[in-house]
């Protein structure tokens, strides 16, 4: 299906104003990041400020509860956000977790289920 890969301008790898103009400018559909980063991209932002976000890929550390609504808001409707993790020895990714909505009892996003062929 094809794909561009857009990365931040080396000297403004932390630089959240930066990556939201890299998205609005090249229409990114999926950002893949570790959460800390994604709250820093949602930061202050407009609900459905990034409406090219479809797809949100989290990983390498603990979700806070409050950031798939944040980033949801953010990215507008129709967004996924999926929770990945496993161990880096043996893959990047071997589970998933799709937050649809968080339940009131979580103390955590759920851990998820094993992809295929892990």
């Amino acid at each position: 299906a094809g794909a561009t890969l857009i990365l931040p301008d080396s000297c403004l790898t932390q630089a959240p104003p930066h990556w939201r103009k890299q998205i609005v400018e090249h229409e990114v559909t999926v950002w893949n990041t570790v959460p800390a980063l994604a709250d820093l991209l949602v930061e202050d932002q407009e609900p459905d400020s990034l409406p090219t976000l479809r797809l949100a890929l989290l990983s390498g550390d603990w979700i806070p509860l409050d950031l798939p609504d944040k980033l949801r808001a953010t990215m507008g409707s129709g967004s996924e956000i999926l929770a990945l993790g496993g161990a880096t020895e043996a893959a990047i990714w071997s589970n998933s977790f799709s937050v649809m909505a968080i339940e009131e009892q979580w103390s955590s996003i759920p851990y998820g289920t094993p992809l295929g062929n892990q």
